[in-house]
């Protein structure tokens, strides 16, 4: 939650209050299964002179 609430350009208007069901339900599965499942593409792309 900390890292939601600081980062505000990647979870604008984030709110531990209105996402509580959401984060709740996250909490449920992590004990259930151990672990939260997420596909996320993320690219990093480095340029130089030669």
């Amino acid at each position: 939650m900390y890292y939601a609430s600081i980062i505000e350009w990647e979870f604008p208007d984030f709110s531990v209050d209105d996402c509580l069901d959401a984060i709740m339900g996250l909490h449920h599965e992590i004990e259930e299964k151990g672990f939260v499942s997420s596909v996320e593409h993320r690219y990093m792309m480095v340029f130089g002179k030669e």
